[in-house]
């Protein structure tokens, strides 16, 4: 860490500890109510799940009777790591003249305005890296939230060999197609299909889930639904006096579900993006776009957090936003001022047994389906 000196710009602890304390987690993205913050003081992370369904009932027994033992349940266990997240920025030689020459002219002047572009200069990078860290959780949560499993590819992790770090192995009863896609305007039934898998789930005697988490290129398609628009326009048309997809709003349609008791809908329109070592980014959406969740609560899971341990021996500044460490320190050959934002983090899901993955996309294969299947298996032997 020699090469770790002191700031060139004009910033001192307390000062960057002050602008990192102004921050919100996760500001403006989905990841704090589907996956809130949850400290873990080792690298390895571990749940052991319980009976997250209906309570078993108590046994009616005589006075005086021992009252009988049940037996604790287990449903399953996953275990990995938190994986560190990482992201720097640096001010050239250029860059480091430039805010310079600012200052001289800001001290002999007294300019507000040059005075404003300095501070904008020094803290740019400080929030340019938070926020980098924040949307890296983004990504990392709505890929578990959605697809039960993190991969990392080189299309969301910069140069990484592909490999699957984490999977839920949520049971495969719970992962369904649909009878008609979404996107089939006048065969489709999406809330149909979302009060059939919260029925599924209560019946066989777990939570019964209560929100329906979908990214909005899938909502849009619900809404398109002629029978969306069946099912909710008393509702429609007592708010509006209409009944056509063109009226149809979430709270509309929610209005709806609640009265019914199903599942409240929760829309994602999440973007992220990811810069290669080339220069050239790529914007996507982390949320599988064809895929609906549904779960007892708004909250899918966890995102496991530790700390990034501080570097002792430095000049450089340290810093901490919760789970969020930032390091600003100077290089002298080439150069330059940098700014590196550190985390170790791992979104991880509750619940998995009431949850319930609907993909919007693909046909639901019946009994009769698989049993021609089978069939023609065995013939073809």
């Amino acid at each position: 860490m020699a090469d770790m000196r002191k700031p060139l710009f004009d910033l001192s602890q307390v000062d960057m500890q002050a602008e990192l304390n102004s921050y919100m987690p996760g500001a403006g993205l989905a990841w704090p109510t589907l996956f809130p913050l949850r400290y873990t003081p080792t690298l390895d992370i571990k749940s052991l799940e319980g009976n997250d369904g209906i309570p078993v009932s108590a046994d009616v027994i005589a006075f005086k009777a021992k009252a009988p033992q049940k037996i604790r349940e287990t449903i399953g266990a996953w275990s990995g790591q938190v994986a560190k997240v990482a992201i720097s920025r640096a001010k050239d030689e250029k860059q480091i003249k430039e805010y310079q020459i600012l200052r001289s002219y800001a001290q002999s002047n007294g300019n507000p305005n040059v005075a404003l572009q300095l501070v904008d200069m020094v803290y740019e990078d400080v929030e340019f890296c938070y926020n980098g860290v924040n949307y890296r959780a983004e990504d990392l949560a709505l890929q578990v939230g959605s697809k039960a499993e993190i991969v990392l590819k080189t299309v969301n992790n910069n140069d990484v060999v592909t490999q699957e770090m984490l999977n839920f192995n949520i049971p495969s009863a719970h992962k369904t197609g649909v009878k008609n896609k979404w996107s089939a305007s006048s065969g489709s039934d999406p809330l149909g299909d979302i009060i059939a898998g919260q029925r599924a789930i209560q019946k066989e005697g777990f939570s019964r889930p209560m929100y329906a988490i979908m990214e909005q290129a899938a909502f849009d398609k619900l809404l398109m639904s002629e029978k969306t628009v069946k099912r909710v326009s008393p509702v429609v048309l007592t708010a509006t006096g209409l009944a056509s997809s063109d009226t149809l709003t979430i709270d509309l349609v929610n209005t709806y579900m609640r009265s019914k008791g199903y599942p409240q809908i929760i829309v994602i329109d999440s973007y992220v993006k990811q810069e290669a070592r080339d220069g050239s980014q790529t914007t996507y959406k982390p949320w599988t776009e064809h895929v609906a969740v549904l779960s007892p609560t708004p909250q899918l899971g966890w995102t496991w957090w530790s700390d990034v341990p501080q570097v002792s021996d430095t000049d450089a500044l340290q810093a901490y936003r919760e789970n969020v460490k930032i390091t600003r320190y100077s290089e002298l050959n080439p150069m330059l001022e940098v700014t590196l934002a550190e985390a170790y983090i791992m979104p991880a899901l509750i619940n998995r047994q009431s949850l319930y993955y609907i993909n919007t996309v693909t046909p639901k294969r019946t009994c009769n389906d698989q049993l021609r299947r089978n069939i023609g298996t065995a013939l073809s032997l």
